[in-house]
């Protein structure tokens, strides 16, 4: 027999970062069916950019549930006045005032 027992147990951040990884997940694939999952999601799913972008690229309005870190994300804020200009009242109030977001969407 050898000494070799398996692998070390896992670290409480370890499981702290998988979790967050399999919610991230489920959110994401929520999210994929309905835009709308983005209201109920957590912060951390509401700051996660890829999953916002997913809810914002499916309705706009979506911008209204994420969190300001994402509302404040030039490049989303852009993308979704582009399709619908009512969009902006949800960015930051400092993307509300950028020429160029104003701008797009009118």
């Amino acid at each position: 027999r050898s000494g070799y027992y398996g692998p070390p147990p896992m670290t409480e951040q370890e499981k702290a970062m998988l979790e967050q990884k399999r919610d991230k997940e489920v959110v994401m694939a929520a999210v994929q069916q309905s835009w709308r999952a983005l209201e109920v999601a957590d912060k951390t799913a509401r700051s996660d950019r890829n999953i916002v972008l997913a809810a914002v690229r499916q309705n706009p309005a979506a911008l209204g549930f994420a969190a300001s870190l994402q509302r404040g994300r030039r490049s989303l804020v852009l993308e979704a006045v582009r399709v619908d200009g009512c969009a902006i009242q949800h960015a930051v109030s400092a993307l509300q005032a950028d020429e160029e977001v104003a701008g797009e969407a009118v």
